[in-house]
């Protein structure tokens, strides 16, 4: 249960900005961003965070230095190179770049690596991690 509490922010995130994206869409288009782009990198974007997460949850559970730094490194390697390699099969495959939406999801990428953050070190300060 107590897991479900700190994963709650990450899933309301996920939630009130499709919910905006949708809502808004007619603006959104209007103000030059693709809607589409927007929900899918959201998706990503959540899919990545709870992998994350999850990672950085057993990093804080090792015993061992080493052990911890294997799963932050390798929680921040797989989230930055996978977004890397999605923006460029992204860049690669469309005819026309959709800035603003690609710098929106830059955006959001910081806003689920803060609230990611922000529940670990809630984690970290329990007695029973």
């Amino acid at each position: 249960m107590k897991n479900r509490n700190l994963i709650f922010p990450i899933i309301l995130v996920f939630i009130v900005v499709n919910g905006v994206i949708i809502a808004l869409r007619s603006r959104l288009q209007s103000g030059g961003f693709d809607q589409s782009v927007l929900i899918w990198g959201n998706l990503f974007l959540f899919a990545l965070s709870i992998i994350s997460y999850n990672l950085n949850k057993k990093a804080l559970k090792a015993e061992k230095t080493a052990g911890f730094l294997k799963y932050f490194y390798l929680g921040f390697l797989i989230k930055f190179f996978v977004v890397i390699a999605a923006v460029a099969i992204y860049a690669i495959s469309v005819p026309h770049i959709n800035k603003p939406a690609i710098l929106t999801c830059m955006g959001l990428y910081l806003v689920y690596t803060f609230i990611e953050t922000r529940q670990l070190l809630k984690e970290s300060k329990q007695k029973d991690v």
